[in-house]
């Protein structure tokens, strides 16, 4: 069986993982706008924004691993004078654009973000993705605030809305900052600090974990999902899903 188009984003790509992928084509197009929407609404010039992505490159490199950037060699073809302007414009604007996502993408408002519901849907989708994941410090540096703890806030703000936990869960004080959007939705829904020396409750968090991204990939709207999880030893068992 091919399980890549599970993990692989439907839309749009974030990062350098899937930059350039043809089937994203239309994803790149909305990067763009939500790009320019969030500048516009920081009140901000796009050249002092962009210019702390690139007084910062070294630094930002650093938090990638440094053979994700092969595709950008071709950078004399996409109009850029070196790799490193390719890659500080590419991560200026995938940082915008998932700024303006996590402020205002709502499905019952999708009309803030200039999309259809079903394109939004999608792009929820990708933006947890783990290969699609950009760093936090990336998005600390372009932050409209210069406060940046009320980011934070923020993306849970968006997580909540997708996701569901119980509230003390959305409460939890992360004494570190998350590595990225996913690892702060990994850190809501599998506090370890709940059940520290408890194997079995490790299990269990990991367990809900998954159902609850089953459920979110598949869609409550689409499918019936009826999802029994059981455990054993390094194993999770997942029933058939019933359509």
């Amino acid at each position: 069986m091919h399980y890549e188009k599970h993990y692989s984003p439907r839309l749009m790509s974030l990062g350098p993982i899937h930059h350039g992928a043809p089937k994203l084509q239309l994803g790149e197009q909305f990067k763009q706008m939500w790009a320019a929407m969030y500048i516009r609404s920081t009140g901000q010039a796009p050249q002092s924004l962009h210019g702390r992505v690139l007084d910062n490159m070294e630094e930002v490199m650093k938090l990638f691993a440094t053979d994700l950037f092969t595709t950008f060699s071709n950078f004399s073809d996409q109009g850029f004078g070196s790799m490193k302007e390719m890659i500080c414009w590419t991560l200026f604007v995938d940082a915008c654009a998932l700024l303006q996502i996590l402020e205002n993408a709502e499905l019952g408002e999708a009309y803030k973000m200039n999309v259809k519901v079903e394109q939004l849907n999608l792009v929820v989708q990708d933006v947890i993705l783990l290969e699609n994941q950009l760093p936090f410090p990336l998005l600390k540096l372009l932050w409209r605030d210069t406060d940046e703890s009320s980011l934070i806030p923020i993306m849970k703000k968006f997580l909540r809305y997708y996701w569901d936990a119980r509230t003390e869960e959305w409460e939890i004080m992360r004494i570190e900052p998350p590595t990225h959007l996913l690892d702060l939705l990994r850190s809501i829904m599998l506090p370890e600090s709940r059940h520290p020396d408890n194997r079995d409750s490790i299990i269990y968090f990991h367990s809900k974990f998954l159902g609850k991204m089953l459920i979110h990939r598949y869609g409550p709207s689409h499918f019936k999902l009826f999802l029994k999880l059981s455990m054993r030893p390094k194993q999770v068992l997942i029933p058939l899903v019933e359509v």
